[in-house]
Parts: structure tokens; sequence; C-alpha cells
């Protein structure tokens, strides 16, 4: 086993592989999910260890990997940063980040942006019958 320690929060469709390239890469992981017959699948299919709630899993952690959504990086927030760990989350929500809390997302504004700069890039009407943009 390596010697980092980690602990991802979420093994939703993303979750669930991301995981499992950590445990794949000689990370020692401990996952947390909300629903356990999920995070018993992942540890079947995975090895590592699970949690009954983010801050068990955390214990030990040398990083947290996870969540997406707002409302749980945030709770997760308070955990990572009272331990001084640092935390990436799949959040696209900026407000989330900072102190130790590093987002691996795009912002809305940034997708968009990208989309119409690949269909001008490519002249591809966005709107039909209103030109490219």
């Amino acid at each position: 086993m390596s010697s980092t320690k980690a602990a991802f929060i979420g093994l939703g469709n993303m979750g669930f592989p991301m995981a499992g390239h950590l445990a794949k890469a000689d990370f020692d992981v401990t996952v947390y999910n909300r629903t356990t017959a999920k995070a018993e699948a992942w540890i079947k299919e995975h090895g590592g260890g699970s949690a009954d709630t983010p801050a068990k899993a955390a214990e030990g952690a040398e990083i947290i990997l996870g969540p997406l959504f707002n409302t749980s990086v945030q709770a997760t927030a308070a955990i990572t940063r009272a331990r001084s760990l640092p935390m990436i989350a799949f959040s696209s929500d900026r407000r989330v980040a900072g102190n130790g809390v590093y987002l691996l997302s795009f912002t809305p504004s940034q997708e968009v942006d990208a989309v119409i700069g690949f269909a001008v890039a490519r002249e591809i009407e966005i709107w039909p019958g209103r030109g490219s943009h």
C-alpha cells in the first residue's frame, strides 16, 4: 500500500470509478457514501475501507476528494479545514472554494464560453436562423 491515505466522499457515477482509480494507483482509500450499499460494492470491487460519516472517512487522511454538491462541499470543508487537510471538490460553485478547498470543475460561464467558442470556430449555428455568435 501507498503511504498516501485518501478519503473519497460520494460514490456516484463519477465518484465510484474515480475512487477506484486512486485505489489502483496504490492509494489507501476510505470512502463515504450516503448509501452503504454503494460503499460496500466499491469495497468489494476495489478493496479499501468505508466510513459512516465524512468525518470518519477523513480520519488519518492526507487528502480528501469529493464531493460534488456545494452543500456537501461546505460541510466537508469544515472537517478538512479543522484538520488542515486539502480537499479537491467537484463542485462548480466558486463560493465553496478557498482556504484549502480546490475545485476541479468548470463554472457554468466557462462551460457556455467553451461551447460557444467551439461552435464559432467551426461556423456551427447555435441558434438556427439567427446565425453563429
